[in-house]
């Protein structure tokens, strides 16, 4: 009976040491999961972010870049992403979007068309995001959005350039004229071609309003459509 007793409290201590050692090895493996959970990234739509400067902030801290698109926040890559979220420096009480800098001239070779209205020069020592000044040509998953791309491509890829900078952008991007060697300016081809809109609220040149309206008039590329869609309100 004594003996029966012992042997009874011996099984008992076992099974509560069991018992033990599996809290121990649990609180261990979820404590580990736990310190390591912010270093976890959750997968993020631009929706996620009340401004564009947020979503570049996250962009930018998880490695994206021109040709790399984290979490398919950036589409066009262009290394800027959810240009379509509200950013800070439109905001009431805030300058315009646009900087002024000391107009600059300098020229470079194109190396990537990212878009119609948008390229990467390179020179000796960088390479510069470029956005076209005065125009705005459809976005690439809008309707002919590929040929305005293609036209430029055409137009300038691979080859030298002037550039003259009027602006920087909210992105950081040098807005510009672009000027081929042969005098050829790539902005009003663009515009001849029905390729673009004129960008009225960011140009004092009237110029390209009636290269428009000649476009307009002759149902010349994107003007064939009876309702084409401006692309400051597809981004919209």
């Amino acid at each position: 009976m004594y003996c029966a007793s012992i042997k009874s409290i011996f099984v008992n201590i076992k099974f509560i040491s069991n018992i033990y050692f599996l809290m121990i090895v649990f609180l261990f493996c979820w404590g580990e999961d736990l310190s390591h959970a912010g270093n976890l990234r959750v997968d993020r739509d631009c929706k996620d972010f009340v401004t564009q400067e947020q979503a570049r902030a996250y962009f930018e801290h998880f490695g994206g870049s021109p040709g790399k698109n984290v979490d398919g926040l950036d589409n066009d890559r262009d290394g800027i992403p959810c240009e379509s979220n509200p950013s800070l420096s439109n905001s009431p009480g805030r300058k315009d979007s646009r900087i002024e800098v000391l107009s600059s001239q300098f020229s470079g070779e194109v190396s990537r068309v990212i878009d119609g209205d948008t390229i990467v020069v390179s020179d000796a020592s960088k390479k510069m995001t470029i956005r076209l000044s005065e125009i705005d040509c459809p976005e690439k998953d809008q309707s002919f959005g590929p040929e305005a791309t293609q036209f430029t491509s055409d137009f300038v890829l691979g080859k030298m350039v002037t550039l003259k900078v009027s602006a920087v952008d909210k992105y950081g991007r040098r807005v510009a004229k672009v000027i081929l060697s042969d005098g050829r300016d790539l902005n009003r081809a663009l515009m001849i071609a029905g390729l673009a809109w004129w960008y009225e609220r960011f140009s004092n040149d009237s110029s390209l309003g009636d290269l428009e309206a000649e476009a307009r008039r002759k149902k010349i590329g994107l003007w064939k459509e009876s309702r084409p869609i401006a692309p400051w309100v597809f981004r919209s």
